[in-house]
Formats: C-alpha cells, structure tokens, sequence
C-alpha cells in the first residue's frame, strides 16, 4: 500500500469523524482529476462497500453515482485487475444477501447498485472466465427482488451475454444456480403469466449454445432432467414447464425437435415408452422404478400439455412413425386403466382437448366408463368441466347423436359387466400412490353422473340438433330401454348397477323430451308424424315398465326413473295437442267419474285407475321423498290437461288434488311455489293455513326469497303476497314483543322504573 493510499485510508477509517465527512472525502476523491491514486475506484469502491451499512441510503446513492459517471464506465485493465474486480462482486454479493426486504428504497439502490456492475465492460471481461461467480451474483440479486414487475423488468436485461454463454461450462451452472433461482422466484410471486414467460426467456439463453452444435447442451441438460423430478412436486413442475417452454420457444419452427423432447420428458417421468420410441435402455435415461410417484408424474405430465395448449403442435408430426396426436392419445389410454380419476386426471384430459379436440374420438368407449362411473364428489367441478368439453367437441363435429349413443351403450356394457380391449398403453413405471379404480354402490349416484350444468349443456346440443337427429337420438334412448326393460327380474333383483343405469336412461329420455321442439310452427309435417309414432312407441314401453314395476317389490330408483319418463312423456303430448297445427296428433283420453287424485288415466291411459292406486299407494307407504313429488306433480298435469282440453272440470277433482299437494309442504312447498299453474289456479282453493305455511317455508329460505322478484307469478298473486306480508309483520312483532321482554327484565334487574 502506498503511502498517499494509506494516508487517504487514515481518513476515510477515522471513526471519530462523522461517516458523512468521511464519505464527502471519498467522494471528492473520486471526482478529483488532481488526486493521482493508482487503482483509485477500485480502492474507493472496496471500502465504500465495506463501510456502507444497509440502512445508509448516501453512502448507497453516492457509489450509484460512481457507478453511472463516465469515469467508471472508462475504466481499463490498468485502472482494475481481476483480483479487485473480485473483492468488489464479492462484497456486492454479501450485502445483497444482508438486505432484510424492510428498507425497500435501500435495497432498490443496492440492486440497481450491482445490476450496473453486471453491465460493465471491464466487469464483463472478467466474468467472461468466471461464469460460475458470475451466476452466483446473478442469482444472489434476483433472489433478493420483491416486485414481480421490477423482476420482470431486470430479466428483459441482457444478463447473460454471448461472451459468457459461451464460456465452456456456463450451462452447468447456469442449470445449477440460476435456474433453482429462477423456479424459486416463480414460485414466490405465484407464477405470474408474464414473468413466467420473461423467465422464460432467459431460459431460452441456455439454448442458443446449442445452435452453435456444441455437444456439450444435450449432455449437460439430459443429466440435469433427471435429477428435476427429485424435487418437491411443485418445484419439478415448474422446472419441466419451463424448459419446454423455453425450448418450444428457441424452437418454434421445428416442432419435430419439440416432439422428441416431449417424449424425452414422459419418459423420464416415468411412462414406459417401449422401444420403438426409447431407444437407449441402459443408458444413464433408465430410471430407476421407485424413484417418481404415479400422482406427481400426473401433475408434471399436466404442466407439460398446459404448454403444448400454448406451442404451435403439429398433431401429423411423426417420430418413428407415431404421430404426435397418437402419442397424447397413447398417454390418455394409460390414465384410463391405470387409477381412480383425480382432478389432475380430468385436467389432462381437458389440456389434451385443447391440443386436438379429436384425440379422445377413439378411446371415447373408455373414457365415458372411466369419468361416469367413478366417485367424483372430490373432483365435481372438474367432471363437469371434462364432460362439457367432451359434448363441445361432438357439438362442433355435429356428432352429438354419436355421442349420446355412444354413451348409453358404453354404459350398458360396462354395467354389464363388459370391459373394453386395451390397445398400446404406455405403462408408469414408477410408485403407484393411487388406488386402482373400482365401482362402489355408496359412492355411484346418478346426480353426480348428470348433474344440472351437464344436463344444461346437453339440452342445449339436443335444441341445436336438426329435427331428424333429434329423432335419431331419442329411438336410441328408446332402443337402450327397451333392450335394459327386458331384463327386470320380476322376482325382484337389487342388482345397484341395474338401478343405476336405468336412472342414467331416464334422465337423457326426459333431457331430449323436455328440449324436443316439435310444436313449432316451422317444423315439418313429416317430422311430427315421426315424432308421435316415437311417442306412442314410448307410451308402450311405459306401459311395460309399469307393468313390470307393478310385479316386483317397490324399488325407489326404478319407481322414479318410471315417473320421470311418463311425467314428460305427457307433458311434450300436451304441449303438441294445444300447439301443433298437425291434424293427427290426437289425445287419446280416458274420462270417468272417479276424481281420486291416483286416477291419472286422463294423460296416462297406458295403465289402469286400479294400478295407478297401487303405485300410489306403494309410493305413500314406502317411497321416498323424489317418488312422492313426482307423484304430485303428475296430478297437478292431469289436472292441467283438464282445464286446457275439457269444458268443465269437477270442483270436487279440483279440491282433492289441491287437497294432496298441501298435504306435505315440508318437501312440495318449493314444486308449489315455482309451478305457474298451481299459484294461479289452486291457490285460491288452500286453505289460509298452507299458504301461510309456504310463505314462511320461503321467507325462511334466504335463496329463493331473494329471487323472489324474478317470479312474475308469484308477484302477480295479490293473495300469496298478502300471505308473505303477513308473515313478515308476525316476524317483526314476536321480535318487538322479545325486545320489550328482555328490556322489562333489565329494568326489574336493576330496580329502576319508568
């Protein structure tokens, strides 16, 4: 040390003198043209590093002011050697690791501070030989970033120069340093879109090395890909999302090599690709089976197709003469037979739609069986999402009819005990932490096989379906019943999957009937005689089905499905007498004497009023809750019918149906309240005491009163409205005469009068 350097170091150390003096030494030394130092600003620089504490946001500002002044930026190789360009980086590096993210202002500094030193020339030269020091600072700063935003904007940087990519073993360390910094960072700010993808470009840096056919990428990438899935599954998913994409990116004009490094990828993740696709078995790519778990390799294989959803694919691109759209398919296959669906499951299915929406035509039998007949109460949300996508594709193809007859005969096999031949699978070859699929009575309910969005959108493709299709799909419906009706055991079988498919059947009959437009107008002659002869051909096999009810001990399931249908059997019958122009479309009605509310024989001829009793009366002594409304609510329609074809109904009719829908309002008040005709034809005739009692079941259900006003109806009904009045004044005197009572108390309590 000279003694001039020595003599200036005195000073700047002399802790008796205010830090602020001494840093205005420093600086006016620095600025001096006058004060001829040998390696001035490295000496300068080294100890205004070592003395600037975190909080000290002069000292930070003043060396951001040495850093951006020409003087630095001139500096050459005889003003700095490496061995200080070290000790500065150094320091830098251990102050940004110091920083405590409270002092945002300071750390900003600190940051733009070392981001500077990055982008200097001579600082440059240096990490030129030094690219394992260089990445460690880099990951040392963004590490230390807090703003997603500010982290997105230093990576549009050119951190990573070619003089360094370039450096012999950069891609080691940068798979080895930054990249962990990288994922961690990502996950940190919940993986914003945006940065995802900056990150992924500088991701895409780790590629251009391999343009250049250096040997040493695919070694050095190859090694590091096995090792990813031995982290966390959070952190080895974003790591393999993010070299695909970063490589489909470098890539996009040759999706050929993106092709092969997907299958590298499911490979390595655990799916046995056979050999004609993985070529290289005992090489350091055979991995080792208990190493991955079958659940974290779902989710890796997620992450992989969410970027492929956003990658120009070319689904005819072949390697080894297996097209890319067969490989996802292969891979579906595999998670058909292999476990229980997840959420996870159904997702890969919705990605690999978005990729080719054609993918799942073939293994369609399959995946029906797969979805509809597994307990999806954890995963409802995404059945649904899965089921829906499925009819969107059928819909866009104009396949809906093949869709629908596809399902009910997939299922009829499948509860027939059927199972479906296994083409090329691509087995896991890893822990399989998932149980094996297997259907169970407690946990197979048909309102979640259907449920109301399913049904929703499958009434919306039946109205888009031509007329002709329509038909189509409901002789199909009819066929699958009528081939399933022959096969009751009169004798009674309990066989739960027998019950469950005939529920399945019931539901799509009474979706097509209830979306079926054959009153219209505009619609055909033709079509309408077609659409009748269906109808009377269904009024036959309900007559069957009742028959056969009739001979066998009451089955809830069976009782219901058998309602369901005959209930909008006769509603569409209706609505095409009171609408259609057609001439020959005839009620064919029974009229007589008995007004029992049992006696339907005027919509339901097809059994008589003595076996309409006995399913009544089976209903009221063992039928469950559904049975019963159903039952109601058939009445109410032969009534309806009255009214709309007859001249006259019998008051007394009138009065006995009023009279059996009143009778349970604990479960029909909502069937009452939301029915038109009944409020504006059988209210009149309650007695005060139910419709009293329905107003409080409404106003007590917080949901449906709030929608009260989307029910002209109900608002139309001067007497109902009355009725909710009065419940609501009676609410608000038992509450006024409760206040009073508790204020009484209080006044006794404490002995004072008023």
């Amino acid at each position: 040390m000279s003694l001039l350097e020595s003599g200036l170091l005195n000073i700047l150390d002399n802790e008796h003198e205010p830090f602020l003096k001494r840093l205005t030494v420093a600086d006016n030394a620095f600025k001096s043209s006058e004060f001829l130092l040998p390696h001035k600003e490295a000496f300068l620089f080294k100890w205004i590093i070592t003395n600037s504490v975190h909080s000290n946001k002069e000292s930070w500002e003043c060396f951001n002011n040495w850093l951006n002044s020409e003087q630095f930026k001139e500096l050459n190789r005889g003003d700095i050697d490496n061995e200080e360009i070290y000790c500065i980086i150094k320091s830098m590096e251990e102050k940004i690791m110091l920083t405590d993210d409270h002092d945002i202002s300071s750390d900003m500094t600190i940051i733009i501070c070392s981001l500077i030193l990055l982008e200097n020339r001579i600082c440059q030269q240096y990490f030129k030989y030094n690219a394992e020091f260089y990445c460690h600072f880099v990951s040392s700063i963004i590490q230390k970033i807090s703003c997603a935003k500010y982290l997105e904007e230093v990576l549009k940087k050119n951190l990573f120069h070619k003089t360094i990519i370039e450096e012999e073993k950069f891609h080691k360390h940068f798979l080895d340093i930054i990249l962990p910094t990288l994922v961690d960072c990502l996950q940190k700010f919940n993986i914003p879109l945006a940065l995802f993808e900056q990150v992924s470009v500088v991701v895409q840096k780790f590629f251009e090395d391999n343009k250049t056919e250096k040997p040493t990428v695919p070694k050095t990438l190859f090694k590091h890909l096995l090792n990813f899935y031995k982290d966390d599954t959070e952190k080895a998913k974003v790591k393999y999302k993010l070299i695909l994409h970063a490589l489909c990116k470098a890539y996009e004009a040759d999706f050929n090599l993106s092709y092969k490094f997907v299958i590298l990828l499911v490979h390595i993740i655990g799916f046995d690709l056979k050999d004609k696709l993985i070529f290289y078995k005992g090489s350091k790519l055979e991995i080792p089976v208990p190493e991955i778990s079958l659940s974290k390799s779902q989710e890796i294989m997620l992450e992989l197709l969410d970027i492929l959803c956003r990658t120009n694919v070319k689904m005819d691109c072949s390697v080894k003469e297996l097209m890319f759209s067969e490989f996802i398919r292969n891979i579906l296959r595999q998670l058909l037979y292999l476990n229980t669906p997840s959420d996870t499951c159904y997702h890969i299915f919705i990605k690999a739609i978005v990729i080719d929406p054609v993918v799942i035509e073939p293994i369609i039998d399959g995946l029906i069986c797969y979805t509809m007949t597994a307990d999806n109460r954890k995963q409802e949300t995404e059945y649904e999402n899965l089921i829906v996508s499925i009819f969107e594709v059928y819909s866009k193809l104009h396949r809906i009819e093949n869709l629908i007859a596809k399902l009910v005969s997939s299922l009829y096999d499948k509860f027939n005990g059927a199972t479906i031949a296994l083409k090329e699978i691509y087995e896991f070859r890893g822990q399989c932490d998932i149980d094996s699929r297997d259907i169970k009575a407690k946990h197979f309910k048909i309102d979640n096989i259907l449920t109301k969005k399913i049904l929703e959108y499958v009434s919306t493709c039946i109205c888009n379906l031509a007329s002709w299709q329509v038909i189509n799909v409901f002789k199909t419906l009819l066929h699958y019943l009528k081939k399933h009706l022959s096969c009751i055991d009169i004798t009674g079988n309990e066989d739960w999957l027998y019950f469950a498919y005939m529920k399945i059947l019931s539901v799509l009959i009474t979706t097509v009937l209830s979306s079926i437009r054959v009153a219209e107008h505009t619609i055909a002659s033709n079509v309408v005689q077609k659409s009748v002869k269906e109808l009377e051909e269904l009024r036959n096999v309900l007559q069957q089905f009742g028959m056969s009810l009739l001979h066998r001990e009451h089955n809830h399931t069976l009782m219901r499905s058998f309602l369901n249908i005959a209930y909008h059997w006769a509603e569409i019958y209706i609505i095409l007498v009171y609408y259609s122009d057609n001439k020959e479309v005839q009620l064919k009605k029974s009229i007589d004497s008995d007004i029992t509310p049992c006696n339907i024989t005027y919509m339901h001829p097809y059994l008589s009023v003595k076996q309409w009793c006995l399913i009544s009366e089976r209903i009221t002594n063992f039928g469950e809750v559904p049975c019963k409304l159903l039952l109601k609510k058939l009445y109410v329609q032969k009534l309806r019918a009255l009214l709309l074809f007859e001249k006259s109904v019998n008051d007394d009719l009138v009065l006995s149906v009023t009279r059996n829908i009143t009778s349970d309002l604990e479960n029909n008040w909502r069937d009452i309240l939301y029915d038109k005709f009944i409020i504006n034809n059988l209210l009149l005739k309650m007695d005060s005491a139910s419709v009293l009692l329905i107003a409080e079941y409404l106003i007590n259900n917080i949901d449906d009163f709030k929608n009260l006003n989307k029910q002209i109806h109900i608002l139309d009904s001067s007497l109902f409205l009355t009725a909710i009045n009065y419940k609501i004044i009676t609410k608000i005197n038992k509450l006024l005469l409760k206040q009073k009572r508790k204020l009484n108390e209080d006044v006794l309590k404490t002995g004072f009068k008023y």
